[in-house]
């Protein structure tokens, strides 16, 4: 009603006086017109749930496919903006977005650099989008330069990401101290204090410190930087570098340990190793061998056991390998490092590094009691001048004191030029981003001028690859504000100590994670979005992912929806040494951009799609089933990964380094993939409407960072879906609805699944409560412990008495109006609820098949992708009543109305024939009932429905009803029987379809090739790989060959078929094919079948020019001269292919074949 209010007055009165009568500043009135603007958009497009047949063949621009568009290290030229731009029009893509990068690698393109953020950079970007204007093209740009994240040199340390750290001084209490207290490492010297702690200290010293050890690298001193228990102070290590440790006397020793300490590494940072060789000495001349070493592992004390040895020097030279290393120590047995936290994965837990797995942030196995005592702390914070020196009267006994502040994390914006890199933005402090913005984001909007928030129309950030921000100025107060206590008395367990427990000093990290995710969540991408708005801009992010790989503590459905268009990311290469090859999956990649779907109501969930490597291998029948199972997991909107700009004719052109496929105009395949394009647009189409489906609502619990692996996803048996909610959800928008669990949409959920973990907030349990008493079946284990400080200190007996109540002692137990369950599959549980399978197949492995359905006002429709590299025939049965199917295919926007199917009780059963990786649209409206096929039997025996599992399935024959009969086509010739939903039994004789091979050709082959070389025409007459010719410049060719073939069929093959298709067999790329001088299709897959009904003769020209991969002429240059010659790439080719790797089959391989089918009628 708000909206409709404010579009009337909007459309039939002035709408800026009434605004003017509440006396608002133009800057609010802005805001508000503003966002009533987004406000209408956004109900527009909730409200654009319907779709139709004609709209699907061609679809409309709003969904079509998007790409990135790469600049590379200031190689850019109005030339090559036009061509690419009028590239991308071509081949259907409708919005770009703009990526300056730089630092892959070097590139020398022969065209004047540009330097980034420079007056002609911006000239140029001005050129960009008055010809994407020109072409109706919609142009978004990073935030900064590189791909991550938001910074540049514009970012001073004081306004960029920030870091906690520490320095610990021992001190002897009963009289005055003044002393000065170690500043902590300041990097890029910045450094700020934030308090100074003293607590009582009982640690004694291991006997490695007490021989008071003097340690150099490389020969030059280092101080106590090895030896300070501090794992932030740290020497990077490489291979050659020689620790040398003296001692005061000689010392025995059995064990070594080193703490590596690494921030941030992509991969498995568990099979980090180093190699090293131990020695000892007593002059300290000559060593000694003792042992090799082996270490394996970081940011933990790792041990290794050594021959027991006793000397005054050590040393210790890497050999292999190398990482910064922050302690080393000799002791012996029992002793343990000086930097020993009771609290397991301490660094992980408090964000500081990239955590190995979810197991990580599990609470340390034993709640160890013997920590300091709260009340024992002292905050000496007044009593420590601006220059540390610290005067204290202590108290008797030994304090340690803890001098902690903070200083930058040195982490910069990536891969940029060298103009556009700095540091990055502090993502928790709204003036640093506000600083940022203006830096750049205003300039491109001033750039833009009149084609901002239409040519002009987003900002995007890219994927969060800046590692971990830990502190920012007002972390204290932000802290007390949002947890309720001053954080100055838990500042020791940041720096490794046990504040009363490890249970609530484990408490306090959660506190202290969550007050990390609120931040970032509010200040960088709420605000980010807030900025963008009152700019007329959108903005498009890769928000955090959570769940897996190197990120802070975050909330993720909480930020996407602040955004236009939540993103994700999928890969279709991610081994640089094979051809892109699918491998099926269980189940569909489950990520939170693709839940904010249901979630947050985003309708359109876009993707940088196809990611992989630089070796020009792929072509769009490689990347499809990547694509099609991306669709299954709730993507529908594809972004190229990536068009890289071409600022000259240089073939196959520039890359994104080692990284991406290959879509540009210097790519051959590139100028024939409209269809696949189109292909794509009307998946899109269709996905990006109604609502998904799913029967199963996940909690994904109050940990932080957010994990996927202790939810209900890979519990769910085949057909069932399911979809995550956070706090926020289950506290603002769940009710309750006749015992189904509702968050405002169009559908309600029978069940919430809690995470399988023992812990869970207090809050979130007496919402929990709220919901089960209102009628919500909950299904989980109970939670034992709870997570705040807080909450622990207060709510301990209240959170078990109401965890006791709701799970009572049996594994189902009633109350209030619902009931909790646990202990149970998932499955039987669902089953026990009367819930079936969304959709089932009739197979022993339903997971071939992967499958989204999607819910509307006025249909339902599911995707159904084929995940074998096989045809299949299967009978499947969809969770749908009252409604009739029909069959949309995006390869040809064919859309057939079945007559071949049973209704039984609440589903639908339909027999369903696809090729290889094909994947099919099966939409089911409501309409006008027409006759049906309820069963069919051949020969006798009945082939549908088949009535239990089975892996011996048939082609059904496929029946449409027109004019008032059955019209029937099938695979297989013999006698039917069948019985139509009136109960009426009829017979018929289907006769197969008529394949003629066209094996007698007469073909011409021409070639044009990418580079400079003539290669003479060729006559065949029988079609093979090009790469089966002995001429090398045909087996190695990369261009487009021209195919010219003449053929001859029976006269009376015409006249005996209905209807006609032309099947050209194995090709690879893509092709443009033209029949009798008609043009046919730009062909993309193999065995691609075009209508040719009317357009044979006796005699017949057939021209098919097909554009083939890249790598052949690569590997074929290999081969012939021992290094690239033929064609010119910024790829590093030679690093990812060798003359060894096998060829890809290329060109027109066949077999053609025409196939006439007979049609016969009941």
């Amino acid at each position: 009603m708000f909206i409709l209010f404010f579009y009337k007055c909007l459309v039939t009165a002035p709408i800026i006086p009434i605004l003017q009568n509440l006396n608002l500043t133009k800057i609010s009135m802005k805001t508000i017109l503003t966002s009533l603007l987004f406000l209408l958009l956004s109900s527009v497009m909730e409200a654009q749930t319907t779709f139709n047949k004609a709209d699907f063949q061609t679809p409309p621009q709003s969904t079509r496919v998007n790409t990135w568009w790469h600049w590379i290290s200031g190689n850019i030229t109005k030339e090559g903006i036009t061509k690419d731009l009028e590239s991308m029009k071509q081949q259907g893509i409708v919005q770009a977005t703009i990526l300056n990068i730089g630092g892959l690698n070097s590139i020398n393109a022969n065209v004047p650099i540009v330097k980034f953020n420079s007056p002609e950079w911006f000239e140029l970007f001005q050129w960009a989008l008055k010809e994407a204007n020109r072409l109706n093209i919609h142009i978004g740009i990073h935030n900064c330069d590189g791909w991550s994240t938001s910074g540049g040199p514009w970012i001073t340390p004081e306004r960029s990401m920030k870091q906690f750290v520490w320095s610990k001084t021992s001190v002897e209490g009963g009289k005055a101290i003044n002393t000065k207290l170690t500043q902590p490492i300041g990097m890029h010297n910045f450094y700020r204090d934030v308090a100074v702690v003293a607590y009582p200290m009982e640690e004694k010293p291991n006997s490695f410190q007490k021989a008071l050890p003097v340690i150099e690298v490389n020969k030059v001193a280092v101080g106590t930087i090895l030896t300070d228990g501090n794992p932030k102070t740290e020497i990077n290590i490489r291979k050659g570098d020689v620790i040398t440790v003296q001692l005061t006397s000689d010392f025995t020793t059995n064990k070594l340990v080193l703490f590596p300490h690494v921030i941030f590494e992509w991969g498995d940072m568990s099979q980090i190793k180093s190699q090293f060789i131990l020695s000892s000495s007593n002059d300290g001349k000559v060593f000694n061998k003792i042992t090799d070493l082996e270490l394996m592992g970081v940011n933990k004390s790792i041990t290794a056991t050594i021959p027991a040895t006793k000397a005054r020097y050590f040393q210790l030279e890497c050999t292999k390998g190398g990482y910064t290393v922050a302690e080393l120590e000799m002791l012996k047995d029992e002793e343990l490092p000086a930097y020993s936290p009771q609290v397991s994965y301490l660094l992980e837990k408090a964000a500081s590094v990239n955590a190995l797995s979810e197991n990580s942030f599990e609470a340390t196995p034993k709640n160890e009691t013997k920590g300091i005592a709260e009340n024992s702390i002292i905050d000496l914070s007044s009593q420590m001048s601006t220059d540390g020196i610290l005067k204290w009267k202590a108290p008797k006994g030994k304090w340690q004191v803890i001098r902690f502040g903070y200083t930058t994390t040195g982490v910069k914006n990536g891969p940029a030029t060298p103009e556009g890199t700095g540091l990055e933005a502090d993502k928790m402090d709204t003036s640093a981003l506000n600083f940022h913005f203006k830096q750049f984001a205003s300039k491109l909007i001033q750039s833009a001028g009149q084609y901002k928030g239409n040519t002009f129309k987003f900002l995007l950030i890219d994927s969060w690859e800046c590692q971990y921000q830990t502190w920012t100025k007002a972390f204290p107060k932000e802290f007390k504000n949002r947890r309720g206590y001053d954080i100055t008395n838990w500042i020791p367990v940041l720096c490794g100590e046990t504040v009363e427990n490890t249970k609530l000093s484990e408490a306090f990290l959660h506190d202290f994670r969550k007050t990390i995710s609120d931040l970032i969540d509010q200040n960088y991408y709420r605000h980010f979005s807030e900025l963008c708005h009152q700019n007329q801009l959108e903005m498009h992010a890769e928000v955090i992912y959570a769940n897996s790989g190197p990120y802070p503590p975050f909330d993720a459905l909480k930020s996407n929806r602040y955004l236009d268009l939540p993103m994700t990311e999928f890969w279709a290469s991610p081994n640089k040494e094979q051809f892109p090859h699918y491998e099926s999956q269980e189940r569909p990649t489950a990520g939170f951009p693709t839940y904010a779907a249901l979630a947050c109501n985003k309708p359109v969930i876009g993707s940088e799609a196809y990611t992989g490597y630089a070796h020009y291998s792929e072509a769009p029948v490689d990347l499809k089933p990547f694509g099609d199972a991306a669709y299954c997991s709730g993507i529908n909107q594809m972004i190229l990964h990536s068009y890289v700009l071409q600022p000259n004719d240089q073939k196959p052109g520039i890359t994104l380094g080692q990284f991406a496929a290959h879509f540009n105009r210097n790519n051959p395949w590139w100028e024939y993939a409209q269809d696949w394009m189109t292909y794509q647009a009307r998946i899109q189409y269709v996905l990006q409407k109604g609502e998904p489906v799913v029967d199963v609502i996940f909690f994904i619990g109050d940990q932080l960072p957010q994990y996927f692996s202790k939810s209900i996803l890979n519990d769910l048996p085949y057909g069932f879906q399911a979809s995550a909610c956070n706090f926020d959800m289950l506290k603002n928008e769940a009710k309750v609805i006749d015992g189904r669990i509702s968050f405002g949409g169009k559908q309600s959920f029978p069940l919430l699944a809690l995470p399988k973990s023992q812990m869970m907030e207090y809050a979130t349990l007496q919402r929990i409560a709220e919901l089960v008493n209102d009628g919500a079946v909950v299904y989980g284990p109970k939670p034992t412990g709870m997570m705040s400080v807080g909450e622990i200190k207060t709510s301990t007996s209240a959170f078990n008495q109401l965890a006791d109540q709701l799970w009572g002692n049996s594994g189902e137990n009633t109350y209030g109006k619902g009931k909790v369950i646990s202990g149970k599959p998932i499955g039987e549980v669902l089953m026990k609820l009367s819930v079936i399978p969304d959709m089932t197949t009739n197979t022993t492995n339903p997971w071939e098949i992967m499958f989204i359905h999607k819910t509307m006002e006025d249909a339902d429709v599911y995707y159904v992708f084929n995940q074998q590299n096989k045809a299949i025939n299967r009978e499947l049965k969809f969770r749908i009543k009252d409604k009739e199917p029909e069959i949309w295919d995006p390869e040809n926007g064919a859309i057939l109305k079945p007559a071949v199917y049973s209704v039984e009780k609440n589903q639908i059963r339909l027999p369903v024939s696809l090729k290889a990786h094909e994947s099919k649209l099966f939409v089911f409206k409501k309409g006008e009932s027409t006759p049906f096929i309820q069963n069919v039997s051949l020969d006798g025996k009945q082939i549908f429905p088949q009535q239990q599992l089975t892996d011996t399935t048939y082609a059904i024959p496929q029946a449409v009803f027109k004019q008032g009969k059955f019209e029937f086509t099938s695979s297989l010739t013999g006698d039917y029987s069948y019985t139509s939903n009136e109960n009426k039994g009829e017979k018929i004789h289907i006769i197969q379809p008529n394949i003629l091979d066209i094996k007698a050709i007469k073909a011409k082959i021409e070639f044009f090739p990418i580079y400079n070389e003539v290669i003479q025409p060729v006559e065949v007459n029988q079609l093979k790989s090009l790469t089966d010719f002995d001429d090398p410049a045909i087996k190695y060719f990369a261009g487009k060959a021209k195919y010219t073939i003449g053929f001859t069929i029976p006269d009376n093959f015409v006249s005996s078929s209905d209807s006609i298709l032309l099947n050209l067999g194995k090709m690879d790329a893509t092709a443009e094919v033209f029949l009798n001088g008609n043009r046919l299709a730009y062909a993309w897959m193999p065995n691609t079948s075009l209508v040719v009904t009317g357009l044979l003769k006796t005699e017949n020209k057939l021209e098919i020019t097909v554009a083939d991969v890249c790598r052949n002429r690569f590997i074929g240059d290999l081969i012939q001269f021992g290094s690239v010659k033929s064609l010119w790439t910024t790829s590093p080719i030679e690093k990812i292919l060798n003359k060894d790797m096998p060829l890809k089959p290329s060109g027109l391989m066949g077999p053609l074949k025409l196939i006439g089918y007979i049609h016969p009628t009941d």
